[in-house]
């Protein structure tokens, strides 16, 4: 088994070296040391389920369309162990974009549900990480929603996790879910494309563990996947927070968004960066290459935003890697 999908499937009982300051989605923090990235510490919102959903690739709301199938060690491409396929068919997404109107994720873990909650039409929430390693399969779970609209089993649980504000192992409803995902959409890493006008594609250098937890990499401009006015930074500064597990090191590759007129010489990152990896030429968090971005972002007058599901019949032309670098500030 990858380590990643290790760390995904077990997230809570992964542990890194350093402690990093909260604000994000999923285990705890600290600097992987000697190569980077980090979670979060002992806080109120350590273990908060709506955090970890904030820090998945992809959230669908959506319904099964058929039993759940349990895949066998070894008799599956990228499956060298057990686990359990779901077939769902997309309502809405809550985050991220989805390849199609059916989408399939796997679990390592044989969902807590009753029987009755997993059979065809059962409405769920859907949530999962694409992993390189697993072939950009989608590797997560699903929530399923009774008569009664409410979350069965309680949002967490089967993680290790609660919400905050809520009492342990409490019944919660689709709404309330819906309403404390939404008003933490900022932190998640898809989201912080709606509203950029372009997509700078960079490569992390070294980076420096600063005094109030953030990380400060070196980064250096390969060009524009979608151009703006704008100009590339020099620097990343990265304040992710408790369910942010981005899995990225010096070298790797990031697609970042830009506004136009952005000028600063050290950009501010907030969201959680492991949406934005590019790995083998595989923008990970949109599920796309990087040359058919535009399948998951498209553009209007108020500059970019996420689809919820790919279009690809309506790409946006203007995405090249071969465009034109502007020049970064000096």
């Amino acid at each position: 088994m990858s380590e990643e999908l290790n760390r995904t499937a077990n997230s809570s009982s992964y542990h890194y070296p350093h402690a990093f300051p909260p604000r994000l989605v999923v285990l705890l923090a600290g600097v992987w040391v000697g190569m980077g990235f980090a979670v979060a510490p002992a806080s109120t919102r350590e273990r908060d389920f709506v955090d970890f959903l904030e820090g998945r690739d992809l959230v669908v709301e959506g319904r099964l369309i058929e039993p759940p199938a349990e895949r066998r060690a070894g008799a599956y491409p990228n499956r060298p162990h057990d686990s359990t396929q779901f077939t769902i068919v997309v309502d809405r997404t809550w985050a991220g974009t989805a390849s199609g109107s059916t989408i399939q994720i796997n679990s390592l873990a044989r969902a807590k549900i009753p029987e009755r909650l997993l059979q065809p039409n059962t409405r769920v929430i859907g949530y999962g990480g694409r992993l390189p390693k697993e072939g950009f399969e989608l590797w997560g779970g699903i929530l399923a929603i009774d008569d009664n609209d409410l979350i069965f089993p309680p949002p967490g649980t089967s993680e290790g996790m609660n919400i905050h504000g809520f009492a342990a192992g409490a019944r919660i409803s689709i709404s309330q879910l819906d309403s404390l995902f939404q008003s933490r959409i900022e932190d998640s890493g898809p989201h912080a494309f709606d509203g950029a006008h372009g997509v700078l594609m960079v490569r992390l250098g070294p980076y420096h563990d600063l005094r109030d937890g953030s990380l400060l990499y070196d980064c250096d401009s390969l060009g524009w996947v979608l151009p703006t006015q704008a100009s590339a930074p020099r620097q990343l500064r990265f304040t992710p927070g408790p369910g942010c597990n981005p899995y990225t090191v010096p070298g790797d590759t990031l697609l970042l968004p830009l506004h136009l007129g952005d000028s600063d010489w050290v950009l501010n990152v907030a969201a959680c960066p492991g949406a934005w990896r590019v790995k083998a030429g595989i923008a990970v968090g949109f599920g796309t290459t990087v040359e058919g971005l535009g399948a998951a972002l498209g553009s209007d007058a108020n500059g970019l935003f996420v689809r919820p599901i790919h279009a690809l019949d309506a790409l946006d032309p203007r995405f090249s890697p071969q465009s034109p670098l502007i020049e970064p500030a000096h």
